[in-house]
């Protein structure tokens, strides 16, 4: 098996002499990735005396180890004392917990084909062959996001970072290769000032029942899937083939009622089953979730099915609607709504970074705030209150004015209260507030969180379109 034990006894030595070499590599090096069992627990007894604010040198260590252990001839003093003197400088350790984190891997790598080797000649031939390629998978799967997890904490991180800044701010058309899933609106991109849905971040989208947030999210969803990103929906609402129509009914222009009611041209029919199947083989998935019983872990455990299922090396796009359906995963009748779902979007941010992900949040609003002079959302209207949106990396709304006109018209008591509605709206959104709605953002991790956009509203065919001008061109490939 791939090892060196003179580089375990070096790095060993290197922390008996200096503490300060534990603290270098301890981010990303743990005891498993020793060769040698008693170099693991060495290694372990330096962490545990580090831990507890102590000095770890042979006399600390030793109190920790089995007082029995012979290496050769030498006692377990003897041999702490001798790691010391081939101790290397605290500067040479990184690279030699680099190299035993390697082999580390490698040896990993190799028991996993062994044990593929050793199931393909000796399983029954009952057995489904895709469970052994799964099981394969998944402890491949186990090890990357080991690695990913450890290195990210080290000194790995260093060129890591440096490498994704340079990306990030690199001049065109380099910097359009940014990790992440593409932004299908580009107001949405202006307003978040982001270029992509990163991996690892979850997004917030609030907006009330009937403004038509899933309609934004299905173009989202649209554009996602045309670029090659996984994309899974988990859905407390609507159903697969519901979402699927309103793709067809987006990409096409044939009304949702017209597909539903079967009543589609032959032209339209062939169009829609070549679009319907261009979404069967992408990895894209609708799963209908159910709020008595879909904690955030179990949400974490379908992204982490799926992902494993389905990546492909872009970043997953993953939507859940809505935030208020998902079950607590302890019930507490003392908790508030806020802890709930601050608790509820920590799950699924650690969920995010697990399996490098973009998320996003639907939110739907409360009725409090539709009452207010102006209804544009705030962020007091997010499920469980402005506290509730600490944990997401961005939070950006969907508000269609028109739609708050109609409502308010409704209960309107005269016509000079009417008016009053109707000058009111006028003043705060213009004449254009028929067809349009507008992109805001709540919180945003860069720039300012005051960013409006107008979109243009086809509710025909419940599809949102950018309404930027040729002259807007530059702001757009900005974004």
């Amino acid at each position: 098996m791939p090892n060196n034990i003179e580089a375990e006894q070096a790095l060993l030595g290197a922390m008996l002499v200096n503490n300060q070499a534990f603290h270098a590599i301890s981010g990303f090096l743990i005891a498993e990735d020793f060769f040698e069992p008693l170099h693991q627990k060495i290694f372990k007894a330096i962490s545990d005396v580090v831990v507890s604010d102590k000095v770890a040198n042979p006399v600390s260590v030793k109190s920790k180890l089995p007082a029995d252990i012979k290496v050769g001839e030498m006692t377990i003093s003897q041999y702490l004392a001798a790691l010391c003197s081939e101790a290397v400088s605290i500067i040479n350790s990184v690279d030699y917990a680099s190299l035993i984190h390697d082999l580390s891997l490698r040896r990993s790598l190799i028991y996993i084909g062994e044990d593929m080797v050793n199931a393909a000649y000796s399983a029954d031939l009952d057995a489904p062959v895709q469970e052994q390629i799964e099981e394969v998978e998944q402890r491949v799967f186990e090890i990357s996001s080991a690695h990913r997890e450890q290195t990210g904490k080290g000194r790995f991180a260093g060129a890591a970072i440096v490498s994704q800044y340079l990306d990030m701010v690199a001049p065109a058309p380099e910097r359009r290769s940014m990790r992440g899933v593409p932004i299908g609106l580009p107001e949405v991109g202006t307003v978040l000032s982001e270029r992509v849905f990163e991996p690892t971040n979850i997004y917030g989208m609030i907006s009330s029942s009937g403004e038509g947030k899933t309609s934004l999210v299905v173009g989202l969803v649209r554009s996602a899937i045309d670029a090659g990103n996984p994309v899974l929906i988990l859905s407390y609402d609507q159903s697969g083939p519901q979402i699927v129509s309103q793709m067809v009914a987006q990409e096409l222009g044939i009304e949702t009622r017209i597909q539903r009611s079967g009543s589609m041209m032959e032209k339209q029919m062939d169009k829609a089953i070549a679009s319907v199947k261009r979404y069967a083989q992408a990895p894209f998935e609708v799963r209908d979730c159910d709020a008595s019983k879909d904690t955030p872990k179990r949400l974490a455990g379908y992204i982490k099915e799926f992902v494993k299922k389905c990546g492909n090396g872009k970043t997953p796009f993953v939507v859940i609607d809505h935030a208020a359906t998902i079950k607590p995963e302890h019930e507490d009748r003392n908790a508030d709504q806020g802890t709930k779902s601050r608790n509820a979007t920590q799950e699924l941010k650690a969920c995010a970074k697990r399996t490098d992900a973009a998320i996003l949040v639907l939110m739907q609003r409360g009725s409090e705030g539709l009452k207010r002079f102006n209804p544009r959302p705030a962020k007091s209207d997010a499920y469980g209150g402005q506290g509730a949106l600490q944990p997401y990396d961005a939070v950006f709304y969907l508000y269609r004015g028109e739609y708050h006109l109609e409502e308010q018209l409704k209960t309107a008591k005269d016509d000079k209260e009417r008016g009053q509605i109707e000058g009111r709206f006028l003043q705060q959104y213009g004449s254009d507030i028929e067809g349009t709605a507008e992109i805001g953002a709540l919180k945003v991790r860069f720039g300012s969180s005051s960013v409006r956009r107008k979109v243009r509203f086809v509710a025909e065919y419940t599809r949102y379109e950018s309404m930027y001008r040729r002259e807007d061109d530059e702001q757009r490939d900005l974004w």
